[in-house]
């Protein structure tokens, strides 16, 4: 899809420019790949992977869901920066019903924890827990602590 929405100029020239590094680097990794080659290999139909990318592209509410299919792989983290790319040169970041959405297990398990947020990581919970360690251990096994 990437490569179908540069090569047929569908492409946020505003948020490439702004907001985007690397474009032209994108841009000539991709047109040295024959789209012939690239369908082959994912086993999908060119017809549909250009309706695809034209539709995301020119949709005024186009977003990315993604599950943990997409990560769970040797090779996630570039399907991750691969959605990013598509949202970014379409411009559909931070524009109304647009983004990238990675859905998860539990609610809010990733936001939660980049904030510091999930009880079983929190300082807090280390620190009492060592203390019911601490006064189990005073209490069991005769062993003081300061």
């Amino acid at each position: 899809m990437l490569k179908v929405i540069i090569e047929e100029k569908m492409i946020d020239s505003e948020m490439v420019t702004n907001r985007c590094t690397g474009y032209e680097e994108l841009k000539n990794s991709l047109s040295g790949l024959p789209m012939d080659k690239l369908v082959e290999v994912t086993g999908l139909v060119e017809d549909e992977v250009r309706l695809a990318a034209r539709l995301y592209a020119i949709s005024g509410a186009s977003s990315i869901f993604y599950a943990m299919g997409i990560t769970q792989h040797v090779f996630g983290t570039d399907n991750v920066i691969s959605l990013a790319n598509l949202a970014l040169i379409s411009g559909k970041v931070g524009n109304g019903a647009t983004g990238i959405n990675p859905l998860r297990g539990q609610n809010n398990v990733q936001g939660a924890t980049d904030m510091g947020h999930c009880r079983a990581f929190s300082r807090v919970t280390w620190i009492l827990k060592a203390r019911r360690q601490m006064i189990f251990f005073q209490k069991n096994g005769g062993l003081p602590f300061p």
